[in-house]
């Protein structure tokens, strides 16, 4: 009798196994499926370009969500005793003009590249100024809600007169691409792909790899591949839309300030000069870890676009641009509405005492 109670408890211990082991691999099963057709159904496409891209949240979310990322910033400076100039500060007035001249040039690119901009209407091109006291930061970012964090040191770098009207125009219509095109939302949406996925392979390792490795491995070097695997992860599912976004807010920012009357001849040496400083302050990281392209990479591109973008600081709407097709494709057929070209007729881009 004990043998036959032993036979049968090892019987229902085996038969729960697979039972386990069944109902596991269907949640999982189900799990994948229930992801892929969230991704699928999320899915869009970028009017400027015709990319695809994974875009979970909605345009009101996303506002909502800089307003947050706003003030948690503004807090941080507070505490850390960082100096906002305010409004009247030449320099800000500076940078708000040149923010100001490109928003105006938005309609202008938009006819004369024949495509539409995602959101390029008043009520999102409301773009605000917070330039920040920091000499030794040459940079500037962007929230979804147009909200753009400037430093002084980027003013520094980018100089006075109308080359460095040019070079800071270029940045700052960079930036504005970034929010015209959804650039921190679709971020966001690379995160949350990132997350479940992550878990996902977490989850799976967690039932397939026996305890006893677990226990051989300990916390430490457990910690260590969770993280190697989430940098790979990365890798291969955010990175690469990180610098294809970046390639777009380049050339999207400089037909902007092009179109602006801003001297496009300046942009490619300021991105070598960035590239330099970056280069002797950071160690180098390989582009495939990296969130941006290669500085070389990045300048080569520009001047690529710099004859389109000359005729379009001359005033020329009528352009086709021949170096759209193969660089950024464009939206299929009957998917999105193209804007009319002008007529001859048409006024020239505003403030054109630019050079």
């Amino acid at each position: 009798w004990v043998r036959v109670c032993v036979c049968c408890v090892r019987y229902v211990c085996c038969v729960w196994c697979v039972w386990c082991v069944l109902c596991m691999l269907c949640m999982l099963m189900a799990g994948m499926v229930a992801g892929m057709v969230y991704y699928v159904t999320h899915l869009e496409r970028c009017s400027f370009t015709g990319r695809l891209r994974f875009m979970p949240s909605s345009h009101e979310w996303e506002m909502s969500f800089a307003k947050e990322l706003y003030k948690t910033q503004l807090t941080a400076w507070e505490q850390d005793g960082v100096t906002l100039l305010s409004d009247t500060d030449a320099r800000k007035q500076r940078v708000a003009k040149i923010c100001k001249d490109l928003v105006c040039a938005v309609p202008l690119v938009e006819r004369a590249l024949g495509k539409n901009i995602a959101f390029a209407k008043e009520d999102h091109l409301r773009f605000d100024i917070t330039l920040v006291e920091d000499a030794s930061t040459h940079n500037a970012n962007v929230l979804s809600n147009g909200h753009i964090f400037v430093y002084t040191g980027l003013l520094d770098l980018c100089g006075d007169g109308a080359k460095g009207d040019a070079r800071l125009a270029a940045v700052l219509g960079h930036e504005i691409a970034h929010a015209l095109l959804r650039h921190p939302g679709e971020r966001l949406g690379g995160c949350h792909l990132l997350l479940a996925t992550h878990s996902l392979f977490s989850f799976v390792a967690s039932a397939l790899i026996p305890d006893e490795l677990f226990d051989v491995l300990h916390a430490p070097a457990i910690i260590q591949l969770e993280s190697l695997q989430l940098r790979l992860l990365d890798a291969v599912l955010a990175l690469p839309n990180s610098r294809q976004q970046e390639f777009e807010a380049d050339f999207l920012g400089v037909m902007l300030s092009s179109a602006a009357r801003y001297d496009p001849k300046q942009v490619p040496p300021l991105w070598l000069e960035l590239a330099e400083r970056e280069a002797h302050h950071r160690e180098s990281t390989p582009e495939i870890f990296a969130t941006h392209p290669d500085w070389q990479r990045r300048s080569e591109r520009l001047r690529e676009w710099q004859e389109a973008a000359v005729a379009l600081s001359k005033g020329e709407l009528e352009i086709l641009l021949p170096q759209t097709t193969s660089t950024f494709p464009p939206p299929p057929a009957n998917t999105y509405p193209r804007t009319p070209r002008p007529p001859a007729s048409t006024p020239q881009p505003p403030h054109s005492q630019h050079s």
